[in-house]
């Protein structure tokens, strides 16, 4: 009876082992689905001030996050700084991952002489850097008395930035190029929107959303698009991304009368472009049943299957109280069709605005906003707020407090995640943090580590713990015998 005791034991010990060796292999091997998880809590690095060289003002940070976990920063600076002259200038900063070091600051904009602003900045697979901006300068390469969009690349294997290229070369002297948005393929083809106000195209003097392709194999700039030709008012605020099929998708504001039978307030709008037929499909009202105004959308998608868009409204729908909130919407390209309209700035008491939206590589959906609400005591100055959503479950994350150091203003933030779900997040500040001085700033900050890594999960460490509670049993057994 004895020996049938111990045998019973050594077996489930050696099945608890088993059991546990096997659950532990499939999550660190992806078999398991990690998104069906819960998440622990996310774990935020301290807030570190990227512009540490800067004495003047520092506005409109963008990021991206390459697939090493490095994260690439671009800003406007009023800062007399590598000879950029006492005009606004686009700089450039990179922090390294692995040595948790920033780089030198760079300048972008070294022809410039006026004003340089709105950076927008992308990252391809092998680690590439693009950035676009808007720029005031007078006929610089031939641009011109007017505003117009210019680009610049960075070659990861040569460390060495391109020449700057004049991409809105249609623009007339009495108009303006704004806003820029642009993200790349895997293969190197870019694509880039902004907002323009010149009469191209038989689009008359109102804003219109202009966009413009580089097509990798011919070496050239695609003709300029309008791709708002059927509006009557202003569109302005493009947000364009491309998936990992090189589609690509563009949401922005519309402020024409009955856009799509819109009615008459503002809205957001949505398209896509297909690459197999190089050809835009047809615009969609994403803010349908809308009365308020909808403003400045921006959007995120992984596979191109689903497209995420968030926007801010001013409007009492979904018991969201009459201050301007965060709203949530989920196109299927598959099936063609919308989810209902989610709220997402729940927590919020006060105005929440200007979203910023990015996706990982398991679909999870992150955004960080600016808000004005007193939320958990973080004061009644502006502050950045931070939500993700599930892609399995749908569910929301509670909001979290990114700016915790702020005792200033905090606002103008850019969101990043890699596929793994590693999340960085920049804003511009007017704390004096860290001896970074009365002007405002370029703060930076991000998870120690992804949703997906399963290192710290409460689950690896239980299945640790059972593995152990198995071989302590082996030993236990083989010490009474």
């Amino acid at each position: 009876m004895i020996h049938m005791r111990i045998i019973r034991k050594r077996s489930l010990a050696l099945l608890t082992l088993l059991i546990s060796s096997s659950l532990i292999f499939s999550i660190q091997n992806n078999n398991l689905d990690i998104k069906a998880l819960p998440k622990y809590a996310i774990e935020w690095k301290p807030i570190e001030v990227i512009t540490t060289d800067s004495t003047e003002d520092s506005h409109d940070a963008t990021i991206a996050v390459d697939n090493l976990g490095n994260a690439h920063v671009a800003w406007m600076d009023n800062t007399v700084l590598l000879a950029s002259g006492s005009d606004k200038d686009i700089f450039y900063k990179r922090w390294d991952k692995t040595s948790d070091t920033w780089t030198e600051t760079e300048l972008i904009s070294t022809g410039s002489i006026d004003i340089s602003g709105d950076p927008s900045i992308a990252v391809d697979d092998q680690g590439n850097v693009y950035i676009a901006w808007e720029d005031e300068s007078d006929d610089f390469l031939s641009s011109d008395v007017d505003k117009d969009i210019f680009f610049r690349k960075w070659d990861k294997s040569t460390d060495i930035w391109s020449t700057t290229v004049l991409v809105s070369t249609e623009n007339t002297a009495s108009s303006a190029s704004n806003n820029p948005s642009l993200d790349v393929d895997s293969e190197g083809n870019i694509h880039i929107a902004w907002w323009d106000s010149t009469d191209f195209l038989g689009t008359d003097a109102d804003e219109d959303i202009f966009y413009k392709r580089w097509n990798v194999s011919l070496g050239s700039w695609t003709s300029t698009e309008v791709l708002s030709s059927e509006s009557t008012g202003d569109s302005i605020y493009p947000s364009i991304v491309v998936d990992t099929q090189g589609d690509a998708h563009l949401t922005w504001s519309e402020f024409s009368d009955n856009y799509l039978g819109s009615g008459l307030d503002g809205d957001v709008v949505y398209r896509s472009w297909r690459k197999e037929n190089e050809s835009w499909l047809a615009a969609e009202l994403v803010t349908a049943g809308s009365s308020a105004d909808s403003s400045y959308p921006n959007l995120a998608t992984d596979n191109g299957q689903l497209i995420d868009i968030v926007w801010y409204e001013q409007t009492s729908d979904l018991s969201s109280g009459i201050d301007m909130d965060i709203f949530y919407k989920q196109f299927n390209t598959v099936t063609k069709t919308w989810i209902t309209t989610e709220l997402v700035s729940t927590e919020s008491t006060e105005d929440s605005a200007y979203p910023t939206v990015d996706v990982d590589g398991f679909g999870n959906f992150h955004v960080a906003w600016t808000d004005w609400t007193n939320y958990l005591e973080c004061g009644t100055d502006t502050d950045i707020f931070y939500k993700s959503r599930n892609a399995t479950s749908g569910s929301w994350s509670t909001t979290e407090i990114v700016s915790t150091e702020s005792t200033g203003i905090s606002d103008s933030s850019s969101i990043s995640v890699n596929n793994d779900g590693l999340t960085y997040i920049v804003w511009r500040d007017y704390t004096d943090y860290q001896g970074s001085g009365t002007d405002t700033d370029i703060f930076f900050s991000g998870t120690y580590v992804p949703a997906s890594d399963t290192s710290k999960s409460p689950f690896v460490f239980l299945f640790c713990v059972l593995a152990m509670v198995g071989l302590a049993s082996l030993v236990v057994i083989k010490n009474k015998r």
